[in-house]
């Protein structure tokens, strides 16, 4: 975190983050890559001292342009930073209400996962759901297996980035399999922030024990990585060519994009409080 905080401090003025952009669709023209969902941060960017409206405006003229040029789709997920607390997260929220971008289907959380607990946001998953979007947290990534129950029970999310530690359990394995809340799993990432030890994750394991997941890049320009890399490290890894194409076919399934047609998801009550964890 340390070094992303360091690299937003050398984001200066809103046209930093159209070149942003502009790096970005390069690589997905690259990869040949027809449809990226990409979380933008209203709250850091209002934290290093810009404007919101300024931001937005350059990055929806450069993936507008992509898109038309290329076809391919562009949707943004909106973000804020769980250890600044509910209020930032609302702000957020207040901005996509007060001036809605159509190109926004979801919010989520990243940040420190340990700092706060799911419950102290719940009204906030209230009000992303009340606003149409399609709720999303970052959770078992540093934070325990137990977090990425609270993210489902408690905050009612659709989908959850990284949740590695799930395979910690077992037993939390077989009831995420159950709910089929797929995981946005980044190998890469994993081991370059010591998340995961380098040279083994469980993502093949994840895969076969049929969780839905997600093959991701996390931050692609942070972490030198591509999406055709982290297919390429699964299959180093051990994944064959079947492991390969499953998980392709789940990753376009698991597809914001695709769930909007299915509104109710967005509108999804949160589960109540538990007495004990499922099993």
């Amino acid at each position: 975190m340390e070094l992303y905080r360091d690299v937003c401090r050398e984001i200066r003025f809103p046209s930093d983050y159209g070149l942003i952009a502009r790096d970005i669709t390069r690589r997905l023209s690259r990869e040949g890559i027809g449809y990226a969902e990409i979380y933008v941060s209203p709250a850091v960017i209002e934290k290093i001292g810009l404007g919101w409206e300024p931001v937005r405006d350059q990055l929806e003229a450069v993936f507008s342009s992509f898109e038309r040029r290329t076809g391919s789709r562009i949707r943004v997920l909106l973000d804020s930073v769980r250890q600044w607390g509910p209020a930032a997260a609302e702000r957020v929220l207040d901005l996509q209400e007060k001036a809605p971008w159509t190109r926004v289907l979801g919010f989520g959380l990243g940040g420190d996962e340990a700092s706060l607990p799911a419950r102290d946001f719940s009204a906030v998953y209230d009000r992303v759901r009340a606003l149409g979007l399609l709720p999303l947290v970052h959770a078992g990534e540093w934070a325990g297996p137990d977090s990425v129950v609270d993210a489902v029970e408690i905050l009612g999310v659709v989908r959850i980035a990284h949740g590695v530690r799930i395979a910690e359990d077992p037993s939390l394995v077989r009831w995420l399999e159950r709910k089929q809340v797929p995981l946005d799993i980044c190998i890469t990432s994993n081991w370059k922030t010591g998340a995961v030890p380098r040279g083994g994750h469980p993502a093949l394991d994840l895969l076969r024990s049929g969780l839905r997941l997600n093959l991701s890049t996390d931050d692609p320009g942070l972490f030198r990585t591509s999406l055709r890399r982290e297919y390429l490290t699964l299959a180093r890894l051990g994944a064959t060519a079947l492991d390969l194409r499953r998980l392709l076919l789940l990753s376009r399934a698991c597809a914001l994009g695709r769930l909007t047609g299915r509104r109710g998801l967005a509108h999804r009550s949160r589960g109540t409080s538990r007495s004990r964890r499922p099993r």
